[in-house]
């Protein structure tokens, strides 16, 4: 009912659990060189560029990348069942709720 998408909706949900997975890929490893990567990758995937996190450190570890599937699944899902919708497109992260139509932030955040 009404305008909007939630085409944004998923996929913002999608670079999200990308970035938490590869956060955790941050806390949970020792190695230097991996630290490195998956702090600026997780920074990238939040902002909405997930190909770092994705082809960089989830798909090298491949549970992570299983985590964030099962992540983003929920998320979409749940965020289907409440109606969320986007009235437009823009960054696919934690400030894509600017395309958030308005009374569906409270359940997109």
């Amino acid at each position: 009912t009404g305008f909007g998408d939630y085409i944004f909706v998923v996929a913002s949900m999608a670079n999200v659990a990308q970035g938490a997975a590869t956060l955790a890929v941050y806390f949970l490893t020792k190695n230097a060189k991996t630290k490195g990567l998956s702090s600026s990758a997780a920074v990238s995937a939040f902002l909405g560029i997930t190909e770092p996190a994705l082809f960089g450190v989830n798909l090298k570890y491949k549970f992570p990348f299983f985590c964030a599937l099962a992540g983003s699944a929920i998320g979409a899902f749940v965020a289907g069942l409440t109606h969320v919708i986007a009235v437009s497109l823009g960054a696919a992260g934690f400030i894509g709720f600017l395309s958030i139509k308005a009374g569906s932030i409270p359940m997109y955040i």
